[in-house]
This record gives structure tokens, sequence and C-alpha cells, in this order.
């Protein structure tokens, strides 16, 4: 089981990127949804844990995923030696933050030095690029790669860039699913 921290401050409101790993990612696997709301497992596959917070104070884990949304608190608490962070390059204080981590930080945004970045987008479609390999949880290598992403009504280019990033981590794609390396 991989366990995923959502760390939000849109409260009660169901927010794009929630939306995207509730509707995408239950297709390939069981994901257990935690927030103050409830609980929701959904999906079949390998298990993944998603907890959305506003604040992380401990983390009793070996290893996690911590997906920031934009403007969201840095958690105040130690991280796991094997722990990946993701976040916007757009959010400054945030990543000032997370510079004090010794967590590997995976930017996306609309920067060349993020890790992930939008390089065109369409009504419908995102076009994202990998500019550096990551290493997934998995272990594997994910070399640079360019790849169409599908923008739904529900989500903005941000969670969607986000929600990729993830999937990355998560070494959820082929490579006729995800895209091409460049």
């Amino acid at each position: 089981m991989t366990i995923i921290f959502l760390i939000s401050d849109s409260g009660e409101k169901q927010s794009g990127i929630e939306r995207l790993i509730l509707r995408d990612l239950t297709e390939r696997y069981t994901v257990t949804f935690v927030s103050d709301e409830g609980i929701t497992r959904l999906g079949t596959g390998y298990e993944l844990l998603v907890r959305k917070t506003a604040n992380l104070r401990l983390i009793d884990t070996e290893e996690c995923i911590v997906l920031m949304e934009q403007s969201a608190a840095v958690p105040t608490c130690a991280l796991p030696q094997k722990s990946i962070i993701i976040a916007s390059s757009a959010d400054e204080q945030q990543l000032a933050d997370l510079a004090e981590s010794h967590a590997l930080v995976i930017t996306y945004g609309y920067m060349p030095y993020d890790t992930l970045t939008c390089t065109g987008c369409s009504p419908d479609t995102v076009m994202l690029a990998l500019g550096r390999s990551l290493k997934a949880f998995s272990g594997k290598t994910i070399e640079p790669l360019e790849t169409p992403a599908p923008l739904p009504s529900y989500a903005a280019t941000d969670d969607v860039m986000a929600y990729t990033a993830l999937r990355l981590v998560l070494d959820d794609f082929d490579s006729d699913d995800m895209g091409q390396l460049m």
C-alpha cells in the first residue's frame, strides 16, 4: 500500500486534484480516501491510502507521497527518509519552507526549471513535459518525456499537472497511455 497525503486548504470543497484522484485513479487502483468529512473506498487494484488534511503534524511511516495544493501549509512534522513531495513552483513561500526538508521535491508549473511543466494548452488538453528524470516510488527511473493530458471541465491546468506528477511518481503509465520519451 502507498500512502499519499493531500495537503489542502480547500476545506469541505472538493478540489480538482481530489476529483481527478477519485474519478481517474480508481480505474487502476483501490483508493481509500480519508478526509474530515468521511471515508470513501473505490476501485480495484493496488492499494492507495489518500489522506486529505489541512495540517499534517505527525507521519509515522517509512515512506509516503505528499501532494501539496498551492497555498497549503507545509507539514510541521519530520518527513520520512523516503518521502516525495509534489508542489507548485508558483507558491514561493511553500517552496522556501520545503527547501529545509530532506525529501525529494518535485515541482510543477510554467517555468523551465520545474520538474513537470506545461508546454501547451487547448480547451480540453494540456501538453506536459517531464524535464528531468525522476525516480518513481517503485524504484524505476522515469526518463524525460512529453505527453498530452486531458483537461476535464472540473479541473484547472495546475490540478492536471499535480495529478500527472503523482501518476509519474506512482509509475502509473506506459508509452501508449502517457507519452513518448523526448
